[in-house]
């Protein structure tokens, strides 16, 4: 192949390429925002997922000519994923009339695309957005307002003490008054000693369970005293939201009081999650009975809650769930499998680790989490299981990190 032949190949090829690491950029956007509450992922899956993010952002950069006319005419509409692919390396060339374009965007956007420019805002150099966020913070409608606090926020230059943030908590649309809440924890924990007074009774009390688990969060992160009476409050009132933060925040003398609420959540899979999140040995031994279940949804869920707790792999084999008689073609051709535990492997775990776990008060993959929020410990246990590791230093006012980004 000649030169010029080559030079030819490649041009044609790379819109091909770019559109690759779009897509890509968009997939992998979408589990990375979304990463933080895994049960599945690790801090050293979150670290690599981070890479593989910048690795295709990277990527679009390498051809900086091209991005304008491919990237500025997908700001339009679309998911929020995609608009995040176009948005962040747009705002990564460090052009100030490109910026200009993502900013005059966001200022007209809603929905998928509002949430799309706030993700890439969020991650993007500030310097030519930073006073735009803040006129939109201070003089926009409450949805474009609270957009640019998490804006901020995620960037660590939301201030704590900002009348707007004060009232964005008590918008009474939940999904503005949720973010608020996101946004306020952030500024918070930055700056304890300027703590403001937050409504948060009011917001325990909302009918939105979004704003009671983000004033929840809230309480936690900026180390509340109340925080666990008031989840126990609450729970008992039937407050699924409040069960969930009771379970991960709760302490082993807690556990009497946890136990039969969990036992009441409305569904098998929830149960067992709960239970897992608790990590109490008690609460293993409550899976342990679940194992052998005619209920074929609490077997399973029992068998991925033993795992979760003790890090040991108990799968039997596989079965499909049955179907109600009057389902359709559909439901029935694909009725999902699941995993059946095998009890003799549990009860081999217990007869060889069981007088260990019962010297422990919160267990998560084998790794004892009710002591000290060691590096070692963070690094074992899934996202889930290490947040909520930190919100409980946090609560106990000896915090090791700040809270995760808002997405």
């Amino acid at each position: 192949m000649t030169p010029t032949a080559l030079t030819t190949a490649r041009a044609r090829n790379i819109p091909e390429l770019l559109q690759i690491h779009l897509e890509e950029l968009e997939f992998l956007w979408a589990r990375r925002r979304i990463a933080p509450g895994s049960r599945e992922l690790t801090a050293r899956d979150y670290t690599e997922l981070n890479e593989r993010v910048e690795a295709h952002i990277q990527g679009l950069l390498a051809v900086r000519d091209a991005l304008p006319a491919l990237l500025v005419q997908r700001l339009a509409e679309g998911e929020r994923d995609a608009i995040f692919a176009a948005a962040c390396p747009l705002l990564r060339l460090n052009d100030r009339a490109l910026a200009e374009i993502v900013i005059q965007r966001f200022a007209t956007a809603e929905g998928e695309v509002l949430a799309g420019l706030r993700d890439a805002l969020s991650v993007a150099p500030s310097s030519q957005t930073l006073t735009a966020m803040q006129s939109q913070f201070d003089s926009a409608d409450a949805p474009h307002a609270v957009a640019a606090a998490v804006v901020l926020a995620n960037q660590r230059l939301l201030k704590p003490t900002a009348a707007r943030l004060g009232a964005l908590l008590r918008e009474s649309d939940p999904a503005v008054a949720q973010f608020a809440w996101l946004a306020a924890t952030c500024a918070d924990v930055r700056d304890p000693a300027a703590l403001p007074e937050r409504p948060f009774r009011e917001a325990l009390e909302h009918e939105s369970p979004q704003v009671r688990g983000a004033a929840l969060r809230a309480a936690a992160w900026t180390g509340q005293d109340w925080t666990v009476p008031a989840a126990i409050e609450f729970a008992q009132q039937g407050d699924q939201v409040a069960l969930a933060w009771l379970a991960a925040l709760g302490a082993v003398d807690d556990f009497p009081v946890l136990h039969p609420l969990i036992l009441k959540a409305p569904g098998a899979e929830d149960r067992c999650a709960l239970l897992s999140r608790c990590g109490h040995p008690a609460a293993l031994d409550q899976v342990v009975g679940w194992l052998e279940a005619e209920d074929l949804a609490l077997a399973a869920a029992a068998g991925e809650a033993f795992t979760r707790i003790t890090g040991a792999d108990v799968r039997g084999h596989r079965k499909t769930m049955p179907v109600a008689p009057d389902a359709d073609d559909f439901a029935k051709e694909f009725a999902p499998d699941v995993w059946i535990p095998d009890p003799a492997k549990a009860q081999a775990y217990l007869k060889r680790y069981g007088a260990i776990i019962a010297t422990g008060t919160r267990w998560r993959a084998g790794v004892d989490v009710g002591g000290e929020c060691t590096p070692e410990a963070l690094a074992r246990v899934d996202l889930e299981a290490r947040w909520d590791m930190c919100a409980r230093a946090a609560l106990a006012r000896a915090p090791t990190v700040p809270p995760p980004p808002i997405h």
